[in-house]
């Protein structure tokens, strides 16, 4: 958020206005201001800090908000209605999804992000070797270590959850979104899926709803 007319340093006068701009860049004039600071937020004291494993729609919402950010002029009542659904969803994804802490190495995150992003793929061991150049014994004890699972299982559930947020988003063949989460055959994938949700593909739509 950036406030008109003010200069480094100063305090924001309340006469002028307010646009919702992020001043990211420490070039930017407003970057190292004195009112661009953390504040608390009553009723939030002890809550979790870190990531959150991927989730689909919430990247989707992201998207969503950023891109109305940058088409600018975004009016105060759809900000502070996009803020207050951008926080439900956090919660929501937090009771759901395993939070990590600050302390998980830059490196871990980056390979759980090379998965989300190649989840069309038929991922295994031997990629994330190839995208980190680490030893796979390596690999592995990070996932053991900071994330207290495997690789396959992380691969596993996050293809698992792309697939249930495509089952209530698109109208697209079980076959067709099995490929979508790299896994070609529809066979492999509706055993899996059932593994993880305990209901087949279809039984999960029906039981979802449409979106």
């Amino acid at each position: 958020m950036v406030l008109e007319g003010v200069d480094r340093g100063e305090v924001h006068r309340r006469d002028r206005p307010v646009t919702f701009e992020v001043a990211h860049d420490g070039r930017h004039r407003l970057a190292g201001g004195a009112f661009r600071r953390d504040r608390p937020i009553p009723g939030l004291s002890g809550v979790g800090q870190g990531w959150l494993q991927t989730d689909a729609a919430l990247e989707h919402l992201l998207e969503y908000i950023v891109h109305l950010f940058d088409r600018g002029r975004t009016p105060r009542w759809l900000a502070r209605q996009l803020g207050r659904q951008l926080l439900c969803e956090l919660v929501e994804s937090g009771r759901t999804s395993k939070v990590h802490g600050h302390n998980v190495p830059p490196r871990v995150e980056q390979v759980t992000r090379f998965i989300a992003s190649h989840v069309d793929q038929p991922l295994s061991l031997r990629e994330l070797v190839g995208f980190t150049q680490l030893s796979p014994a390596t690999v592995w004890r990070l996932f053991r270590e900071h994330l207290n699972t495997t690789t396959v299982r992380w691969i596993r559930n996050v293809k698992m959850e792309r697939a249930k947020t495509l089952l209530r988003t698109r109208r697209l063949s079980v076959a067709r979104i099995g490929e979508l989460v790299g896994m070609d055959d529809p066979f492999y994938f509706s055993k899996g899926f059932k593994a993880r949700t305990d209901r087949s593909p279809t039984q999960y739509r029906q039981r979802a709803g449409w979106i």
